[in-house]
């Protein structure tokens, strides 16, 4: 049982009487008298393991605060999740319990323009009770690219005592004025994420982290980063605009590593034999045409992700994007280029275009202990280019029904799966011929969108019943997804 005075949440006044009503909630009386009614709600998971009580203050009138969530079991901590917007009152927090710590503190708002003050006292606390975990979150969820969020425009700057912490361990910014070079003291830090805002000089905050082990950088801009050393082992970079076109990576213990964006020159200086994941996502929708500089391109594309594989060699989960499998044939030698890989489980984000099915070839090719293979249909946008009906002299109509088999397709493959399901032409004859030759198969997921469910179940039947027929050994199993 707590103690109902243990934590509060009150106006910024000297004296506060907390005290509860026959167990239905809290009465909160602030300094000026008014009565404020505060839920309390109590969770229990199913192992009865942790109990969780949250303050929900979203049916006080006055209150600005819509969500406080607080874990005193393990790690105490304040979600502040949305201010009001309507002339409400920034609701202050403290801690009552006298020496009690708050491990972890967040502040989720999309519009902090009118209460920066507000913002900024809250930091200052959370400060000074030593917190591990800060997740200070000030992005609107209309932002898709950096150019929406450089028009927006930075309206709150992180305060000079922000920089000062020296006990934080996990620490979250999104779309706030940051400068890495002011961060005196985060030795502790393990967990970095940034989004949604100009970076520069972040090699100098890296350099002071040597515990560092996941960092995350996602839609920011003005990225001057060219080494990145440590013990990182999770890294992920999405859709960042950066003035250097490569980035070099001295980490041996990567164990997951993640980039969607344009394409730059990623270098590893090492290979992680215990890597586990890669997830490669190259934002293009070049066609691949005869123009002599297009083709100088491609045959470049192909030579980078060729070597980039073969550093990542040993994950054990890869994921590829539409792009890949077009460049990644286009160097002279792709077969000399690309070594095998360690991949167990391989996910081809494919257009299903002609221009794709060599890469998806050489990846089977390159996978020989290969369990499981899930191919997600990536429908093409309105603006990209036209379908290629040919391509290096391939045939759609006819390039999957060869009787050309691969060591994983012989000896490892057991699962398929197949998301985006249409039951188009090109989906169909890739199935059957990895149902045909796939000498292990056991299962064959079939995810079909619920739209299309909707419009035409029977249509989408019938092309199950026709894999079906292409084997008697793999069940295929039919999902609405």
């Amino acid at each position: 049982m707590r103690t109902a005075g243990s934590l509060a949440i009150v106006q910024e006044t000297e004296k506060d009487d907390l005290e509860r009503d026959d167990g239905r909630g809290v009465n909160l009386r602030a300094l000026e008298g008014d009565l404020k009614w505060v839920n309390w709600e109590e969770e229990d998971d199913d192992e009865g393991a942790e109990e969780t009580e949250v303050l929900n203050v979203a049916t006080v009138p006055e209150a600005a605060i819509t969500e406080s969530l607080l874990d005193f079991d393990k790690e105490p901590r304040w979600i502040l999740k949305g201010f009001q917007e309507a002339n409400q009152t920034v609701y202050r927090v403290y801690q009552i319990f006298q020496g009690h710590v708050i491990e972890s503190f967040e502040i989720h708002l999309s519009n902090p323009v009118e209460f920066v003050a507000d913002i900024e006292y809250l930091i200052n606390f959370a400060v000074s009770r030593r917190m591990k975990k800060l997740v200070l979150d000030f992005s609107i969820p209309s932002l898709r690219t950096t150019l929406d969020a450089l028009l927006h425009g930075v309206v709150f700057e992180l305060p000079a005592s922000f920089y000062g912490l020296k006990t934080l361990e996990s620490l979250c910014i999104s779309a706030c004025g940051f400068d890495p070079s002011r961060f005196t003291n985060p030795e502790l830090l393990r967990s970095l994420s940034i989004s949604w805002l100009s970076l520069r000089q972040v090699e100098s905050l890296l350099s002071k982290c040597p515990l560092l082990e996941s960092l995350s950088i996602k839609h920011c801009w003005d990225l001057d980063i060219m080494m990145i050393a440590g013990k990182i082992r999770e890294l992920v970079f999405v859709n960042c605009d950066s003035p250097l076109k490569s980035c070099s990576f001295d980490l041996p213990n990567i164990e997951i590593f993640k980039y969607t964006g344009y394409m730059i020159c990623l270098h590893f200086m090492s290979v992680n034999t215990m890597m586990k994941e890669v997830y490669l996502d190259f934002d293009e929708e070049r066609e691949l045409d005869t123009d002599p500089f297009a083709i100088f391109l491609h045959k470049a594309g192909g030579k980078f992700v060729s070597r980039l594989l073969n550093a990542c060699r040993f994950a054990k989960t890869l994921t590829v994007c539409p792009y890949l499998l077009q460049v990644i044939q286009e160097c002279d030698i792709p077969a000399f280029l690309l070594r095998d890989v360690d991949v167990r489980y391989l996910v081809l984000r494919t257009k299903m275009q002609p221009k794709e099915f060599m890469g998806i070839r050489l990846l089977l090719d390159n996978c020989p202990d290969l369990e499981t293979l899930t191919i997600d249909h990536v429908h093409p946008t309105p603006s990209a280019s036209p379908r290629t009906y040919s391509c290096h002299s391939i045939d759609p109509q006819i390039h999957w029904l060869q009787n050309i088999s691969y060591r994983c397709l012989r000896r490892t493959l057991k699962v398929v799966v197949c998301k985006n399901f249409i039951g188009d032409f090109d989906q169909l004859q890739l199935l059957q011929y990895l149902i045909r030759t796939g000498d292990l198969l056991e299962r064959v997921d079939v995810y079909v969108p619920d739209a299309v469910m909707k419009l035409g179940e029977w249509w989408v039947r019938d092309q199950v019943m026709t894999l079906e027929k292409t084997t008697n050994r793999a069940k295929i199993i039919l999902h609405s997804a």
